[in-house]
């Protein structure tokens, strides 16, 4: 096997390393269809980002004053004032906290920025007469005069651009235990990438409220009630027809209740019936996210097969023949203001009326299938989507063991890009067996089912998933490798 290189900047990797200022933890707070964001360094090195929801209406603002009184009404943070409350003097949170002048750079420096691509400014008019806009950032730096620690994401930017690969290699399938040594001027690699772990994708991946849902649906059987849309897509259920417990598979979607606890897991839709579900956390569209792919959404599909599925059917023998998914296709709505109702205001928002539909491709799977067990093995991960360039044809011909091995890391569900609605985040998703087009609604299949709701997850250091970012993460990343003209990337690469 050839070797490689990784050459890197020594000064960027050694003030990485070495900076006592810490990687900003990010706090989502408020609530509202506009965001900013609040930074802050203590002169400790304790640094947070704060991610501030406010206003009911697009293009509302607040001032800066406003932005960090959001978060002291919603978190632990305190502030102590001067003049009237217009002048910051002390910030105190979660046991760090620094106040008043102590002389050179000992005081709160107050720092904006208009938007992600636009440079840290120290402000000389002050945060009462600053006015705070939708993608906004404000920074409150306290002992040192530079802007604010770099956000999570753009301190990866600037590693990834100081890290140069000089080969790499194809594979596939993709190994998950696979660790190179690979230095960076006499400093591991995997050190460096091992800070990188914070991020502003959503603690909670998960949908969190009913908001509306037609009066048909309204719990008192086992496939109306729309809280079984909450939570994460189901890993295990109960057929209680053969009286057995399965596995949530491409092969045989999850219906009844859940396994062990008994919980409702799908909600079925009728075409002239419909939910509206919000998430707590925005769904952001960002690109980071493998394919593109922003939100996910569960149903019950599966793909037809050679035999009827049991809790001990081999996938390596269950052939899904000219690869037919058994659907009831949902449509798929998003706002970021939840105002209304798709076809009354189309304004507020987006119908994805062209596809795709949910309760559809890519069927729900669980866990990956261990060929030398010759059963389930480790857990997928339900906030990754599966390639959308994958089709139909991709697993004609296949056993059901071969289609786990297309979906990579992905638990499954159909994926959807808000870069298509326009929208920058939403928090509403309107499903409904039906479609909108040309301002009618029109049915599209009698009834589909929707287990759950995920926030796709940002690719970022961790690229094999299993928690921590390390050396193994390194070789992924070498793997993947293509530089400037490489051509595509392997299949199993996001």
């Amino acid at each position: 096997m050839k070797k490689w290189i990784a050459s890197c900047v020594p000064a960027i990797a050694a003030s990485v390393l070495f900076n006592p200022i810490a990687f900003a933890t990010v706090i989502v707070v408020g609530s509202g269809v506009n965001h900013a964001k609040l930074l802050l360094d203590f002169k400790d090195g304790a640094s947070y980002t704060f991610d501030v929801g406010f206003g009911q209406s697009p293009g509302d603002t607040i001032s800066g004053l406003e932005l960090l009184g959001l978060v002291e009404q919603n978190t632990t943070l305190e502030t102590s004032r001067l003049y009237e409350g217009t002048y910051i003097d002390g910030i105190s949170f979660d046991g760090h906290s620094n106040a008043g002048w102590g002389g050179g750079e000992d005081w709160w420096h107050y720092w904006e920025r208009d938007g992600e691509s636009a440079p840290w400014i120290l402000s000389d008019t002050g945060a009462s007469q600053r006015t705070v806009e939708d993608g906004f950032a404000d920074g409150w730096v306290y002992g040192r005069a530079g802007p604010p620690v770099p956000e999570p994401a753009s301190l990866l930017l600037l590693l990834a651009g100081s890290i140069v690969l000089m080969h790499t290699r194809r594979r596939y399938p993709p190994s998950r235990a696979s660790a190179r040594k690979v230095t960076c001027c006499g400093i591991a690699a995997g050190t460096v990438l091992l800070l990188i772990t914070a991020s502003t994708w959503a603690a909670d991946p998960w949908a969190d409220q009913v908001v509306a849902h037609s009066p048909e649906l309204d719990g008192s059987g086992l496939y109306n009630d729309p809280a079984a849309m909450l939570g994460p897509p189901t890993v295990t259920f109960y057929d209680n027809k053969v009286g057995e417990q399965f596995i949530a598979s491409l092969a045989g979607g999850p219906f009844n209740l859940d396994a062990p606890a008994g919980n409702k897991v799908i909600t079925t839709i009728p075409s002239d019936q419909y939910v509206i579900i919000k998430f707590n956390e925005p769904v952001e569209d960002d690109p980071r996210n493998p394919y593109g792919v922003d939100l996910l959404v569960f149903g019950n599909a599966f793909f037809q097969g050679s035999e009827s599925v049991g809790p001990d059917t081999d996938m390596e023998s269950y052939y899904l023949g000219i690869g037919v998914v058994i659907e009831e296709p949902v449509t798929v709505a998003v706002s970021s203001t939840g105002i209304g109702m798709p076809d009354t205001d189309p304004d507020e928002w987006f119908v994805y009326a062209e596809g795709p539909y949910a309760d559809s491709c890519f069927p729900t799977n669980a866990y990956d299938w261990d060929r030398g067990a010759g059963d389930w093995g480790a857990a997928k991960d339900f906030t990754i989507p599966v390639d959308p360039a994958l089709g139909l044809d991709d697993f004609a011909g296949l056993f059901a063991a071969d289609a786990i091995d297309l979906y990579e890391w992905s638990g499954g569900g159909t994926g959807f890009d808000l870069g298509e609605s326009g929208m920058r985040r939403i928090q509403y998703v309107y499903l409904s067996s039906e479609y909108s087009d040309a301002g009618e609604i029109a049915p599209l299949a009698n009834a589909g089912e929707i287990d759950a709701l995920a926030d796709v997850y940002p690719a970022l250091g961790d690229a094999d998933r299993d928690g921590d970012v390390d050396l193994a993460d390194v070789a992924e990343f070498q793997a993947c490798f293509t530089g400037a003209n490489g051509g595509p990337r392997p299949r199993s690469c996001f």
